[in-house]
């Protein structure tokens, strides 16, 4: 089952962003005033409203993800069900 999902505090946001929007094209202009329109509705919306995105989500061994992510160099943040080769 998949679930939408929102950081339990602020570490666990700082990590999920560091390991996913740090290296995410979408979030690249951050610094010019830009940013990722995910990120920013992550932080305005609950993820019981219509406008939160649909894009952060938990699923299950692989735990959470964003499935717009965009790689900046080319690679991608590390699957937890892959390195153990378990088929999801």
């Amino acid at each position: 089952m998949i679930a939408l999902y929102r950081p339990a505090n602020g570490s666990e946001g700082r990590a999920f962003m560091a390991q996913w929007c740090a290296r995410c094209a979408l979030d690249a202009d951050a610094e010019a005033g830009g940013g990722c329109e995910i990120l920013s509705r992550t932080m305005i919306f609950q993820v019981g409203d219509a406008e939160y995105p649909a894009d952060w989500r938990e699923d299950g061994l692989s735990g959470p993800r964003c499935t717009a992510f965009c790689s900046i160099d080319g690679t991608e943040p590390l699957d937890p069900a892959a390195a153990i080769g378990l088929l999801l």
